[in-house]
């Protein structure tokens, strides 16, 4: 790392005032360690996927309290709670087995005070269609209620509380998570579960991480627009009004949260040709100066958010990759082992496919820090004789299909680009997409 002065936010962070607890989500990974220290930072893995905790899955967020995660029991469907302190994993929910019920929790964010979950509840019918569910309940399972019950494919996720437990900040569209249209940000009563829309967003591409201000004011979100594989950041009054604009262009900007002290906001950024943590100053939900670097040659840092004064993150320790091998098809005998196609700390790639005459390889590729999953995609283009890499735009929800056309200067995908599903012609010399046939049967590609 050059060496260099640090920044006023620097030397705040430099005194230990934020403490950073580290979670880490890999895969077969070792038990947790104990913890380091750098540069009067405290790092402590919290978290692992290891073997053992296969069978539970987290809910994105910060921990309540800084203790409990709300969490997925994968064996049954069943909400459940991990206590941090106890290293502990406790069912809440106790739906019965799958062979008894398909119903399973889906998503779910604890409040600052560790007590009430609000989740989303997948409620189906005799294994046919039911209902999404917006549910609350105490950390002890108990007082559980349903705010919100609409027939499928309709999607309610929350994610956040307010302060003072009276409201739940949820994204809803009408057509499902799978949909890119219609994008709601509401605030849901805790009391009789009417909601209230803050803003809808017509061609949103994906809602990411969302924080509310200390006072409860304002949330602050990053969203990524459609045709847009970058996420800028707003703010918008609780109370009401248009939301305002943080942090836009210059890179792919990711929201980890507000400063405990309600000064701004802390954003992970690989603006400046880096990867690093940046601090906006922010006063009445408007920006009032300059993004400042705090630490710079941060790499593959995926929030979770503040709880109190700690802060919670991922780091993908191994990720899936493609990788090419030499096979004897005669003897069916390994000539060469699989080798990767790229360097694994430039990140993770994933859906290969050859052109008809063998000269090239296509996948999708993800840069350090886009988690599996996201959107935020690019388009490889590996020529086989010379080992070369070439990357296009992927303006694509995830769940979209690769095929190649009749020669290497073109591809079929089949998925949703511009708010319309079907089979499209993707241009590799200039980029340019060209709808082929709509085809609404698909149904409506991930986002």
């Amino acid at each position: 790392m050059k060496s260099r002065k640090p920044t006023s936010n620097e030397r705040r962070l430099g005194r230990g005032t934020l403490a950073v607890f580290l979670a880490l989500i890999g895969f077969g990974l070792s038990p947790a360690v104990a913890q380091t220290a750098v540069d009067d930072l405290v790092f402590r893995r919290v978290w692992t996927s290891s073997a053992e905790q296969s069978e539970f899955g987290l809910a994105l967020g910060a921990p309540g309290e800084g203790r409990y995660f709300p969490a997925f029991d994968w064996t049954t469907g069943d909400l459940a709670l991990y206590d941090i302190q106890l290293d502990r994993m406790e069912q809440i929910t106790d739906k019965g087995p799958w062979s008894e019920s398909f119903d399973m929790a889906m998503a779910a964010v604890i409040s600052a005070d560790g007590l009430r979950i609000a989740y989303l509840w997948a409620h189906f019918h005799n294994g046919e269609q039911g209902e999404n569910q917006l549910r609350a309940i105490r950390r002890d399972g108990t007082g559980e209620r349903v705010l919100i019950s609409k027939p499928m494919p309709f999607w309610i996720e929350p994610m956040a509380w307010t302060s003072d437990g009276d409201a739940i900040v949820a994204q809803q569209r009408m057509e499902g998570m799978q949909s890119l249209a219609d994008l709601e940000l509401v605030l849901v009563s805790t009391d009789d579960g009417s909601s209230r829309v803050l803003e809808s967003f017509e061609s949103a591409r994906s809602l990411g991480h969302l924080f509310l201000s200390p006072d409860g004011r304002f949330a602050a979100y990053d969203l990524v627009p459609d045709g847009s594989a970058d996420a800028d950041i707003y703010a918008i009054d609780l109370d009401g009004g248009a939301p305002r604009a943080l942090v836009r262009g210059n890179g792919n900007d990711q929201l980890m949260g507000w400063d405990p002290d309600g000064s701004g906001i802390f954003f992970y950024s690989n603006r400046d040709l880096g990867r690093g943590i940046w601090k906006l100053p922010v006063t009445d939900g408007r920006a009032t100066g300059a993004p400042e670097l705090v630490r710079g040659d941060v790499w593959d840092l995926m929030p979770r958010g503040f709880s109190g004064d700690q802060y919670f993150y991922e780091v993908v320790r191994a990720s899936a990759q493609v990788r090419t091998a030499t096979l004897d098809i005669a003897s069916g005998q390994v000539v060469t082992p699989p080798t990767m196609i790229r360097e694994p700390a430039e990140g993770w790639s994933r859906d290969p496919a050859w052109s008809a005459d063998g000269r090239y390889l296509a996948f999708l590729d993800y840069p350090v820090g886009i988690p599996w999953g996201a959107s935020q995609a690019r388009l490889g283009i590996r020529s086989v004789y010379t080992g070369e890499t070439r990357y296009l735009g992927f303006p694509f929800p995830r769940g979209a299909r690769l095929y190649w056309g009749p020669d290497a200067e073109e591809m079929m995908v089949i998925g949703r680009h511009g708010g319309v599903s079907g089979i499209h012609r993707l241009d590799l010399r200039s980029g340019d997409i060209t709808l082929l046939r709509e085809a609404p049967e698909l149904g409506p590609a991930s986002s």
